[in-house]
């Protein structure tokens, strides 16, 4: 698959997206484009690593138009949960324990928020496997996640190192 049919699935047909690819062809690129092509959207995106979500978001903002926030354990106050709320990132990185937890909870049912969201992007998805039943099991939980967010919304995993086992398991 090409970055541009990739796109074109997440963007246009609102289709979810397991795509796995080796490092450095551009899967990153995907996630980055779909909040800027659809008006404004924000972009959820979970992460395993606090060093990967900084790095991320300072990919992210060196864009023009792109605002990018990592949402971790030092950062998740009130007030930054109500700017994410109003809209002010167009990307929002976090973990799994945060975007399933009960302080976000709120900002993922508001409606202004949810009519705004237009992916839920999982980077590094083969951790959902490797990590979701022995280390850090709201990776296994996700599937809560998707059930907090409207449907429709498409969601988009992203691995260098997903086999088909692993593809199977992270797809039920």
């Amino acid at each position: 698959m090409k970055q541009v049919e990739a796109i074109h699935t997440l963007v246009y047909k609102h289709r979810d997206l397991i795509l796995s690819a080796r490092t450095g062809w551009g899967k990153s690129m995907n996630f980055q484009s779909v909040p800027v092509l659809r008006n404004g959207g924000i972009c959820l995106m979970i992460m395993p690593l606090n060093a990967l979500e900084s790095d991320q978001a300072q990919s992210i903002d060196k864009l023009p138009c792109y605002r990018s926030y990592v949402l971790n354990g030092e950062t998740n106050s009130p007030a930054l949960r109500q700017r994410i709320r109003n809209g002010e990132f167009n990307h929002v990185l976090t973990s799994p324990e945060i975007a399933l937890g009960k302080k976000l909870l709120p900002v993922l049912q508001d409606s202004k928020f949810q009519d705004r969201l237009v992916l839920v992007a999982i980077d590094e998805l083969h951790v959902v496997d490797q990590w979701g039943t022995v280390w850090q099991e709201e990776y296994s939980q996700l599937r809560e996640l998707r059930s907090r967010v409207r449907r429709g919304i498409p969601w988009f995993g992203t691995s260098a190192t997903l086999d088909p086992v692993m593809l199977e398991s992270v797809k039920s």
